[in-house]
């Protein structure tokens, strides 16, 4: 099998297919300061309005929530049982309900 280097699609989503909808991307790194680079370069180059971002030390225990224009906010684990999945759900539903209103 021959893999080959492809364009993101990221940008061209929001500026020509539905400049309108909530876009959110992942980002998984070993570094703290490239990650954040990269989190902020994917919002600032493909007009992301959030980013998830892991430390693959602590990528089942927290995400690192990067949103346009709002900063970052550290996302924890907690020992109540609940999936980390969940509290990244909750948190993408925020940012959407900030923008569109209300899901009902």
């Amino acid at each position: 099998m021959t893999l080959y280097p492809v364009p993101k699609k990221l940008g061209v989503m929001k500026s020509d297919w539905n400049p309108t909808t909530l876009a959110c991307s992942f980002k998984l790194e070993t570094d703290e300061d490239i990650l954040e680079k990269k989190a902020l370069g994917a919002i600032a180059q493909y007009e992301m309005d959030c980013v998830v971002a892991n430390l693959l030390q602590t990528r089942r225990t927290e995400v690192i929530f990067y949103e346009k224009n709002a900063g970052k906010r550290r996302v924890h684990l907690q020992d109540d049982g609940e999936e980390l999945e969940s509290l990244i759900v909750k948190e993408v539903k925020r940012v959407f309900e900030g923008r569109f209103g209300p899901i009902s």
